[in-house]
C-alpha cells in the first residue's frame, strides 16, 4: 500500500519534513482517477452554494434563520479571527499534501463505545460520537489553520493554551461549508472515551481533541479511505 500518506508520515516521524513548497512537491503523487478528496467535496459545495437560489433575509424560511450562526458562535470566530492575525503565515503547502495531513488527522477518528462494542452517547449532546484518540498534531495544525506552529518538532501535539482549538475548528468548519460539523470534544466526552479506551491513556490531556456526530464519522471515514484503503476507523 504505497500512498503519499504512508510516506507523509515516515517523513514526519523522521523528523525529515521541511516547509519548502519544493521539496514537499516532490513527494506528492497523483491519486487514482474517480476518487473524492476534501478538495473536490469543498468544490461541490461550493458550486451548490453558489447555484442556490438566493434569497433576501427577510424570505428566509424559518429553518435557514435558525442555521445561521449564534451570537456565540460568532464571538468566537471574532476572537479567534484576532489571535490568528498575529500568529504568523505558515508557507503555502501544494494542496494535496495539505490533503493528506488532514486526512491523517481524520484516520483517528473513533466512535466511543463500551468493551462490549455498544456506542456511548456523548455527555454534551446525549448522542453517539466520535472523538480523536490522540490529539492534533503540529503539523496538522498548520495544513488546517494556515498558521505556523510553536515547537520544532512536527509530530508534537499542539496545546490548546491560547485558543489554537477554536482555530482549527474554525477553519475545518469554514471550509467544508459546516458540512463537517467539526467542535472541540468536551472535558467530560474526553474523560468517557478514556476511560472505555478509545483516547489514548498515554495522550496529553491539554491537546486539542476534536469530535464529531456519528453521521460525520461516517461520512468522513469513506473520504479517508481515498488516501488510504488500509486506513482503519471504527
Amino acid at each position: 500500500m504505497k500512498t503519499i500518506k504512508n510516506l507523509s508520515i515516515i517523513a514526519l516521524l523522521a523528523g525529515a519534513i521541511g516547509l519548502s513548497a519544493p521539496a514537499e512537491a516532490q513527494m506528492l503523487q497523483h491519486k487514482p482517477s474517480g476518487t473524492t478528496t476534501l478538495s473536490d467535496l469543498k468544490k461541490q459545495q461550493q458550486q451548490n452554494h453558489d447555484s442556490a437560489p438566493q434569497q433576501s433575509e427577510s424570505q428566509a424560511s424559518p429553518s435557514t434563520k435558525k442555521a445561521q450562526p449564534s451570537k456565540s458562535a460568532k464571538k468566537s470566530q471574532g476572537k479567534s479571527a484576532k489571535r490568528a492575525t498575529k500568529r504568523e503565515k505558515a508557507e503555502a503547502m501544494p494542496e494535496e499534501f495539505r490533503e493528506e495531513i488532514i486526512a491523517s488527522m481524520m484516520a483517528r477518528f473513533r466512535m466511543c463505545r463500551n468493551r462490549s462494542g455498544q456506542l456511548i452517547n456523548s455527555p454534551a449532546t446525549g448522542k453517539p460520537y466520535a472523538i480523536l484518540y490522540y490529539p492534533v498534531q503540529n503539523m496538522e495544525y498548520q495544513a488546517c489553520t494556515g498558521y505556523k506552529y510553536s515547537g520544532n518538532n512536527p509530530t508534537n501535539y499542539t496545546p490548546d493554551a491560547t485558543g489554537e482549538g477554536d482555530e482549527v475548528v474554525n477553519a475545518l468548519n469554514t471550509e467544508s461549508n459546516g458540512n463537517l460539523e467539526m467542535r472541540l470534544a468536551t472535558a467530560a466526552e474526553i474523560k468517557t472515551a478514556r476511560s472505555h479506551g478509545i483516547v489514548d491513556m498515554g495522550a496529553p490531556a491539554d491537546g486539542i481533541y476534536l469530535a464529531v456526530p456519528q453521521n460525520v464519522f461516517n461520512r468522513l471515514r469513506d473520504v479517508v479511505k481515498q488516501y488510504d484503503s488500509g486506513a482503519v476507523m471504527d
